[in-house]
């Protein structure tokens, strides 16, 4: 058998352990393929025997009777006890010795309703890992035999008096402390609406690393049973070497802000369940180890603006199950925290994630996380076990389903740079459209990043397509719906539909040699810099639910435009060219709609006729033009330059800086076109 203290890597192991149902120790009277035979058969009762050396005893007298049984090891030992049986130590006197065995060093021992622990189990200079549970309150005394305690899970009933003064008076060397709590029966619950906390209960234990509370069923329960006495500091003044604390289910009274003050080794903070409505800005003030925060399950709608301001080495949080509406001051705590790698918003009632400055999100309050050094690692899986069996460690993961978030673009995701691997759960929201300019695939074989949208209203249009091309990309793609958008809202398989049912187009994704981003309703992409000859394919703005295009492809090796028609190009307003090498426009190269046009530093001559009447004369969308840097040629072909720099000089707002290349400090305003050209 294992003993406790193989699960009990900490005392939130064996919190979870018991509270999920995943524990695996073995039972000392699990059926084992051996003989049984009887060995004792006399005063009190009969004991059992079996070939691997494992003893089963059943003792009566007139109070009660007590089972005892050992395991096929030396150091693992089972006692119930129904009744109130007396003198147990006198009982199990009687029970047979194992041959060519004797207790260990490290003993664990498990006791049901037993009121003491009997003589012939207790060793000097042993240490023991404990599992005892009770139905009626503690023996006050019941501890007080056994000095090296070093785990212990208390299971008994909620009630006032069920834990005493100073049970704990004698095991000064305890590491782990486990309370699991079940609810009062129907007649006795209206006795135990509170549970509490002897002030003086932690008083010994100044070597405690791990202490948890949990009451079973908290879930189901009408109406939470109040935890008195762990609110305020003097309950847990001298656990200054905790490192793990968790409470789940018990309604807790107002924390006060210096309730972890003497906790400066905490690592784990566990407070699920506890009917929290509000925390004091200064509650974690102690807590620069803190890796794990825990949240979730109460009725938080706002965090306190510095409340994480101490908390740098935060990897998880947990806000799961509270009314967060909106993600303002949760962004404010957690800009700066560059370890945080893992965050729990799910089942709140968030409709954005939209921060109050521009393009500010909840992601990209992730943009600075780094990579988790070895230490921290190690330590994680120390206190963190039963994520070995869950994603990496270094996978970011972000969980907001089941709230009320009706928007969502995944150019937050580009804008934010989350680092790679990372996991975004943004399921059974009211999210119609994801909008995209960049593909989560980085090569066939490896995606940057996996999202899930199951559960979303999607709206089948072209602002979905992108998810052809990044399916492998998609959390269950062959489950992901939309809804065309008739009458009928018909459901329509994403994963099987042709790509056409959604979009007449196929989308073209941000080109690598750009940076696109949704603003103000506009999608700018900018490729400066971009060491581009020929313009690439460009994302429409419908893909984004943008209004235009604002494009800038300066300082490249462009010497000619695309034709107006070229996709995406077309739907370009504003268009900054400027810094190349162009050496005409043409009306058939410059897109329609055109507000602004920059072509200052290219290698311009002349400008055409029919760009003057197209885009001056007859229109009036074109309002910001700019033409210095350019070699203008100052002679009879400049008559429909002159005209433009003189009739619409407003639109023209570096008219006067325009010069001729081919005379000496003449600007072209100045230039004397009648008299060269005799007109």
């Amino acid at each position: 058998m294992r003993t406790l203290r193989a699960h009990a890597l900490s005392v939130l192991l064996l919190f979870f352990c018991v509270a999920c149902g995943t524990c695996a120790n073995e039972s000392p009277n699990a059926e084992y393929p051996t003989q049984r035979t009887l060995c004792y058969d006399g005063e009190g009762g009969k004991c059992f025997c079996d070939t691997d050396n494992r003893v089963e005893c059943e003792f009566t007298d007139n109070f009660g009777k007590v089972s005892y049984i050992t395991s096929h090891t030396s150091d693992s030992f089972e006692m119930n006890c129904e009744g109130d049986p007396k003198n147990i130590s006198a009982l199990l006197e009687h029970a047979p010795r194992r041959k060519g065995s004797s207790m260990g060093n490290e003993i664990a021992l498990q006791m049901t309703n037993c009121m003491e622990i009997p003589q012939r189990l207790i060793k000097p200079n042993a240490t023991y890992d404990l599992n005892i549970s009770f139905n009626k309150p503690v023996p006050r005394d019941f501890f007080w035999r056994i000095e090296n305690i070093a785990s212990l899970i208390l299971n008994y009933q909620v009630g006032e008096d069920v834990l005493q003064s100073k049970i704990f008076k004698n095991i000064k060397n305890i590491r782990l402390l486990h309370f699991f709590v079940l609810p009062a029966t129907t007649t006795s619950r209206k006795s135990s609406e509170a549970h509490a906390v002897p002030a003086d209960l932690f008083e010994p234990l100044s070597n405690l690393e791990g202490l948890s509370f949990q009451l079973d069923g908290y879930e189901n329960m009408p109406s939470r049973i109040r935890l008195r006495g762990l609110s305020r500091s003097v309950h847990l003044q001298n656990l200054q070497s905790l490192r793990y604390f968790a409470l789940r289910g018990f309604e807790m009274e107002p924390l006060t802000g210096d309730l972890f003050s003497t906790m400066p080794h905490l690592e784990f903070l566990w407070l699920q369940g506890c009917g929290l409505k509000a925390l004091p800005h200064d509650l974690l003030k102690a807590q620069r180890n803190l890796l794990v925060l825990n949240l979730s399950d109460n009725f938080l709608e706002d965090l306190p603006a510095e409340l994480l301001k101490n908390t740098k080495q935060l990897y998880q949080l947990n806000l799961r199950g509270n009314r967060f509406s909106n993600v303002v001051n949760i962004i404010r705590n957690i800009r700066s925290l560059s370890f945080l790698h893992r965050l729990d918003l799910a089942a709140n009632l968030l409709y954005t994630v939209r921060g109050s400055q521009e393009n500010e999100t909840l992601l990209s309050s992730f943009r600075n996380t780094v990579e988790l050094p070895d230490e921290m690692l190690k330590k994680l899986a120390e206190i963190l076990p039963w994520e070995n069996k869950r994603p990496p460690a270094n996978l970011t993961v972000i969980d907001l389903s089941r709230n009320r978030i009706s928007a969502f673009n995944k150019p937050w995701l580009d804008v934010a740079q989350l680092r790679e691997p990372f996991l975004l759960n943004i399921s059974d929201n009211k999210i119609k459209a994801i909008h995209s300019l960049h593909a989560l695939v980085v090569d066939s074989n490896h995606c940057r990043g996996e999202i899930d949208l199951i559960g979303n209203p999607l709206v089948c249009d072209c602002s979905l397509a992108w998810i052809y091309n990044n399916n492998q990309c998609i959390l269950s793609p062959s489950n992901l719906l939309c809804y065309e958008p008739t009458t009928t809202k018909k459901a329509v398989s994403i994963y099987y539909a042709d790509s056409t049912a959604l979009c007449p187009y196929s989308p073209v994704m941000c080109p690598n040699e750009c940076v696109c981003a949704t603003v103000d309703n506009y999608l700018h992409i900018n490729c400066s810099h971009g060491k581009i000859h020929t313009l690439p394919r460009l994302p429409r703005p419908e893909q984004v639910a943008a209004n235009g295009t604002k494009l800038s492809i300066t300082h490249n090796h462009l010497i000619a435009l695309p034709s107006n028609t070229f996709f995406g190009y077309a739907n370009v307003t504003q268009l900054n060219v400027s810094h190349n090498g162009i050496t005409e426009l043409l009306v058939a190269q410059l897109p329609a709609h055109l507000s602004l046009l920059d072509v200052r530093e290219n290698s311009l001559t002349q400008l055409r006729a029919d760009f003057v009447q197209t885009y001056l004369n007859d229109s009036r969308a074109l309002v910001q033009l700019y033409l210095s840097g350019n070699p203008w040629r100052c002679d009879c072909s400049a008559e429909p330059l002159l005209h433009a720099l003189r009739a619409f000089r407003k639109r023209i707002p570096d008219a006067g800086l325009l010069m001729c290349a081919n005379l000496r400090n003449v600007r072209v305003l100045d230039f004397d076109y009648r008299h060269t050209c005799g007109v």
